[in-house]
């Protein structure tokens, strides 16, 4: 568990803290490593100073006074200071306000066991000035405040991620509503955002209908929005625990808003690891894409694909970069996603979008672990087609390429 507690001052940029993390030894320990980008100045564990301790390269290094054994719980407590994380883990918006967008670089606000099997509560009090807010995950408040500061309080209800920890502060405008099962919403907007950004994120909740219609109820009790603008236009567009992320308003639209939605299933809830653990995320996020195009806009999706293997099928750098590399999980996937839901049927497809995520809700697998569940949904052996579209670098065997209905008017 992560009980983080900062003061944020905007005009020097400064961020002061102080975590107190409650964990179990997974094996002996006599050193204890966390990603923290922010300046360490005290370090405790189970109440005793510790002085041997040092950061480089974003990670804090704590030597133990004493060795932890497997198995026993401890609490380390660790007190920090100065600029945050760089970005674009660290973005700052152009209100003055600031968002995390870790992605995969975490430590930039708090000291974390940068494992992503290693899920945790957190919660999160923070100090901004009187007029900002702050956002983070799960349920929050503003709990106190004084004429000159404004002091807000998050708790998760389900462990997480050290990726999918959020935080965001600034001079933001907060709207509240819920989602058609009664799941409340907060989203915030940043300065002068809420006009151009208020229509996209009112089809949150008829999408996360649709989201929950093809893979399952929304697996979190909270959900929201954070609509900025961030400084660099190389921000990516993100989706932690129970949110989305969206800071860049040029390039924001309802496919991009259906990706990282979808996320919450795929991604968040269900968190990868391993080879191919991208895949366990951006596989499911782009076919979505794909499904939201066919009931919205009525696309047929084997034309789609039809048109999208003739316009790449003689083009071998297309097909040298993998799946499971990462290189193609945007390019490829969706391509392999539809081509399975003909080669094993629709009805034993949809059912695998639902289980997949059900069965292993606010967990870590492997990418291994659902091509299993896929041979199992599909009562066949399916390593051949996962070999050709996941790990091959050539265009799959027509077996694999056009199965059922697809190889009709394939050529």
């Amino acid at each position: 568990m992560y009980e983080i507690d900062i003061v944020y001052a905007p005009e020097s940029g400064v961020l002061r803290g102080e975590t107190i993390i409650t964990a179990t030894a997974g094996s002996a320990l006599d050193t204890v490593d966390l990603a923290l980008q922010v300046p360490a100045t005290e370090v405790a564990v189970d109440g005793d100073g510790i002085t041997s301790f040092g950061q480089s390269d974003g990670v804090l290094s704590i030597a133990l006074a004493r060795p932890i054994a497997a198995g026993d719980e401890f609490v380390m407590e660790i007190a920090y200071e100065g600029l945050p994380g760089e970005i674009p883990a660290w973005v700052p918006t152009t209100d003055g306000g600031s968002v995390t967008v870790t992605n995969g670089a975490t430590g930039t606000w708090f000291p974390v066991h940068n494992v992503p099997r290693d899920r945790a509560d957190l919660t999160v009090t923070a100090e901004v000035p009187a007029d900002w807010t702050v956002v983070s995950n799960g349920t929050g408040s503003r709990i106190a405040g004084t004429e000159n500061s404004s002091v807000f309080q998050w708790r998760t209800s389900h462990e997480l991620s050290p990726q999918s920890a959020v935080l965001g502060m600034g001079p933001w405008e907060t709207e509240d509503d819920r989602l058609s099962d009664g799941t409340p919403v907060t989203n915030v907007y940043g300065a002068g955002q809420k006009e151009a950004m208020k229509p996209l994120a009112d089809q949150a909740p008829r999408m996360l209908d649709f989201l929950a219609e093809r893979f399952g109820p929304y697996p979190f009790d909270t959900f929201g929005g954070i609509y900025v603008e961030a400084l660099s236009e190389d921000t990516p567009f993100y989706a932690p625990q129970g949110r989305v992320i969206l800071p860049a308003p040029a390039w924001a639209d309802e496919s991009v808003l259906l990706h990282e939605l979808s996320h919450q299933w795929f991604g968040v809830s269900v968190t990868g690891d391993g080879p191919a653990s991208g895949c366990v995320g951006e596989c499911f996020a782009v076919y979505a894409e794909w499904m939201w195009a066919e009931a919205d806009a009525g696309v047929d999706l084997d034309d789609r694909y039809r048109e999208g293997i003739r316009q790449h099928q003689d083009d071998p750098q297309w097909w040298r970069e993998t799946i499971e590399s990462g290189a193609s999980m945007y390019t490829k996937s969706p391509f392999m996603m539809h081509a399975l839901s003909h080669h094993i049927g629709e009805d034993a497809f949809l059912g695998l979008l639902k289980r997949w995520p059900s069965e292993n809700a606010h967990s870590v697998r492997t990418w291994d672990e659902f091509e299993a569940m896929a041979s199992e949904e599909a009562g066949q052996d399916l390593a051949g087609f996962f070999d050709a579209w996941v790990r091959g670098s050539e265009v799959p065997a027509a077996e694999y390429l056009w199965p059922g209905p697809l190889s009709h008017r394939a050529r």
